[in-house]
């Protein structure tokens, strides 16, 4: 998230500053559904209020495509922070890439030869996901460069077993 120079309450951890874009990321100590659904919200109201005394125009939600399609008290957690923000931008990379896919891949690029198995009845902090589940639906801003080609260079010169 990019906002107000608050820092994070809940970990004592200061801000990142830099050139005017003041920086805060957290992440709930915990996934029980009403705390951290307390824990977005609440956070957010406060560093928006903070924003918006100190003058901050532009305020950066890291959250999760597709969290509005899913019951799990996660997503709605992140949701609701999207709606307190209201303007919402999904972003997604030209081609879909599974999650099981995405870590054979990095597997492979360290060498790695363990398998890994997909387990479709396996619960994503909560919520079984469907095929569709965490995509864009509509009108998204797409990246141009392939998965494969993004992570070359990032995975090329890790040690194995890393």
């Amino acid at each position: 998230m990019l906002g107000s120079s608050t820092g994070c309450a809940r970990t004592g951890t200061r801000p990142c500053r830099s050139r005017g874009a003041p920086g805060r990321t957290c992440r709930p100590s915990t996934y029980v559904d009403d705390e951290v659904l307390h824990f977005f919200t609440t956070g957010t109201r406060t560093l928006l209020d903070a924003e918006a005394r100190a003058g901050v125009g532009h305020h950066v939600v890291l959250s999760i495509v597709g969290a509005d399609r899913t019951d799990a008290g996660f997503f709605r957690a992140k949701h609701a922070q999207e709606e307190l923000v209201r303007a919402v931008v999904d972003l997604a990379g030209p081609e879909r890439v599974r999650f099981d896919a995405f870590l054979r891949g990095v597997l492979a690029a360290r060498g790695d030869d363990r398998d890994v198995v997909t387990d479709p009845l396996a619960r994503y902090f909560g919520a079984l996901l469907g095929e569709g589940s965490l995509v864009p639906r509509g009108d998204a801003l797409r990246g141009r460069t392939p998965w494969a080609r993004f992570a070359a260079p990032r995975t090329r010169n890790l040690p194995a077993g890393s």
